[in-house]
């Protein structure tokens, strides 16, 4: 169980890593950059960062939860590589029902 968290992890840490750095491109924390991405690129330069944010950093619920349920029957399923996506679809309706309740 542990291998496949940790497989499912290393699937999605590119993701991980362009959310995070469209998080440091819209908040640095010196006010120079502020002003010259301000000055640069408008008022709404900042709706970009936002939008990558929200397609990886947003969803990485549903994206860990396809990547490490996809490794952990990729594990447990090695004789009939075809079914791997099954157990995916059953996790991620699971989650989006739990979400859904809460």
């Amino acid at each position: 169980v542990l291998t496949a968290i940790r497989e499912g992890l290393t699937f999605a840490l590119p993701i991980i890593v362009a959310g995070t750095m469209a998080v440091l491109v819209n908040s640095f924390p010196l006010p120079v950059y502020q002003e010259f991405m301000l000055e640069t690129f408008g008022p709404s330069w900042r709706s970009l960062g936002g939008y990558i944010w929200n397609g990886t950093l947003g969803f990485l619920s549903v994206i860990m939860t396809i990547s490490i349920s996809n490794s952990f029957s990729e594990h447990y399923n090695s004789a009939n590589p075809t079914r791997r996506i099954n157990p995916s679809i059953v996790s991620l309706v699971a989650a989006a029902s739990l979400i859904c309740t809460m």
